[in-house]
């Protein structure tokens, strides 16, 4: 089984076809990104600025992982981080607060689910 279906079983949610486009339809280099996007994991710090109501850098790193997740095809965890990071931007803390726990479990899912195909 090739790791773009190892991927489509695991995490059907993951639109590979997005993800291959990204990387000029290259298998090899998608898989390098999706492993990438693993090893730059921020669920730590993430937690960590919004527990410190540090929204700037918290803002920031939704974003990383907004660009990120979209590269790899993971498009609603994208759109969860887009609305999210737009929501601290325009000063709307009340949104993340209420939408960051979701937001954290989908991505950590997208991590571990990832994590089974890599290892």
């Amino acid at each position: 089984m090739t790791f773009t279906e190892k991927i489509q079983n695991v995490l059907p949610e993951i639109d590979i076809n997005t993800g291959l486009m990204y990387c000029g339809d290259d298998e090899e280099l998608y898989e390098e990104v999706v492993g990438e996007f693993v090893e730059g994991e921020m669920t730590g710090s993430i937690e960590e600025n919004y527990k410190n109501k540090n929204w700037k850098d918290y803002q920031i790193q939704v974003h990383a992982v907004k660009g990120t997740s979209l590269t790899i095809g993971a498009q609603s965890l994208h759109e969860q981080a887009m609305d999210i990071e737009q929501s601290v931007k325009n000063g709307d803390i009340d949104f993340a607060l209420q939408h960051h726990e979701s937001f954290m479990e989908h991505y950590k899912n997208v991590l571990e689910g990832i994590k089974k195909c890599i290892g």
